[in-house]
């Protein structure tokens, strides 16, 4: 699960929004999730700039950035070819 950085990002920021790992020790880490509130799917890019672990080359990145424009791209990917 992800929670949202507190980063300034949007619009306004010209940033795209930062993404964390949840901590898995928090009590609210494994909780019930309301099916209302999922999102079905995104595009997530790996923040390589900021591995967990530095030392180790394989280490997960601790950030990961939702891109907001890659809706946009398939959107109009199949508009072109279902015309």
């Amino acid at each position: 699960w992800f929670w949202r950085d507190s980063s300034p990002a949007g619009w306004a920021a010209k940033r795209l929004h930062r993404l964390e790992f949840f901590n898995e020790d928090s009590p609210d880490a494994y909780g019930f999730l309301d099916p209302d509130s999922v999102i079905q799917g995104v595009h997530l890019i790996p923040g390589f700039a900021f591995p967990i672990d530095p030392e180790d080359l394989n280490s997960d990145s601790q950030f990961h950035y939702l891109n907001m424009y890659a809706l946009n791209f398939f959107i109009m990917t199949i508009l072109i070819l279902t015309n």
